[in-house]
């Protein structure tokens, strides 16, 4: 049973067309914001996102719930999911690396004041799965819904859908940085290894071949396989929070499977192990190209390795980014948990026009 992507959506500090930003990534054509502080930091319009949200909702929404949710919706537009019966056979799953940092930090602030007073309207997004929530409810998504830690969203979703546990899911990941979040990573020595900040959300609608043929829906490109690997000695500590080996396991797990890729997307930062160990497998496999968006868009973590997924999808179905790949595998990296992703993707055997 084939697994193929019928559609994505991007709501990103670095915009919300995916073919713009492969262009820019491609070309090297992308700098990052200007230094806000420490780390030069790239935010989301949050007035691009409320545009996609439902306007009933928009007001029990914290920031990254918008920003999640305008990306889902994108996806499901893109997709053509626009029945809500069948938006009931459709599930979410979601990777994080600090969930709902923002409205958390905001609240505790309100807590520690004078005159603490805490909005029941935004306190229920408090919960790390609460964008992914939100954005169920938005679209009345009633499929299996998850929310991780890290970078393990492709894996789990490709498990579910492969076991009939769905016929379709929402899958991807997002990430909001805030002020609190920044002078934290400033403190844990992270700009060593992290040149720029950014955030958003980034997702692909993945479903079971049979269930998109039944529906009429032209694959994108078709979902492999995918795997994630933790560092067996991870430390973070800013400095070495990659280990060595996981990004290595991973990669092993899923170039098991033909065809043998000819892109590369990948997760490491310039003069990091991660991006060395990256280096070094586009050098010794017959991949002709490697690209690390994380170069032009920042670190998003969650977001990152969900973009890097939307990237590929992009490269392999877009008909004005370049010639297309055959096969590509990307990879995502949690350097606050030391877990490497990597998936295969290749194009469908009915490419769209």
């Amino acid at each position: 049973m084939s697994v193929v992507v019928t559609g994505y959506g991007l709501c990103t500090s670095s915009g919300h067309a995916a073919t713009d930003i492969l262009k820019a990534v491609v070309g090297g054509t992308v700098e990052p914001g200007a230094p806000n502080g420490g780390m030069p930091v790239r935010r989301v319009d949050d007035g691009s996102a409320v545009a996609w949200v439902p306007q009933r909702l928009r007001r029990k929404m914290d920031r990254i719930s918008r920003i999640t949710t305008a990306a889902v919706a994108q996806a499901l537009r893109h997709s053509g999911i626009d029945d809500p019966e069948m938006a009931q056979t459709t599930g979410l799953v979601l990777d994080t690396s600090f969930g709902s940092a923002g409205v958390v930090s905001k609240v505790l602030a309100d807590v520690l004041s004078d005159d603490p007073v805490i909005s029941p309207l935004l306190f229920p997004n408090v919960v790390a799965n609460a964008a992914a929530g939100q954005a169920a409810i938005s679209f009345g998504l009633r499929g299996p819904s998850s929310v991780l830690g890290g970078t393990g969203s492709l894996m789990y979703a490709l498990d579910l859908l492969r076991a009939g546990r769905a016929q379709r899911l929402v899958v991807g990941g997002f990430d909001e940085m805030t002020d609190v979040y920044e002078r934290a990573l400033e403190s844990t020595g992270f700009p060593r290894i992290i040149r720029a900040l950014g955030e958003g959300a980034a997702v692909v609608v993945l479903e079971r071949e049979d269930a998109a043929r039944e529906r009429g829906a032209a694959p994108l490109a078709e979902l492999v396989e995918a795997s994630v690997a933790t560092d067996l000695n991870f430390e973070l500590d800013g400095a070495s929070a990659y280990a060595g080996d996981g990004i290595t396991r991973a990669l092993e797990s899923v170039l098991r499977c033909p065809p043998a890729p000819d892109a590369f997307i990948g997760s490491g930062w310039p003069g990091t192990l991660l991006r060395e160990a990256e280096e070094q497998f586009v050098r010794s496999s017959d991949v002709a190209r490697g690209t690390w968006p994380k170069d032009a868009t920042g670190e998003m973590f969650a977001c990152s390795a969900a973009l890097n997924a939307v990237l590929a999808v992009s490269a392999l179905s877009a008909a004005d980014v370049g010639p297309r790949p055959r096969a590509v595998v990307v990879t995502g990296h949690d350097s606050t948990r030391g877990q490497s992703a990597a998936a295969l993707f290749k194009a469908p055997s009915r490419r769209p026009s």
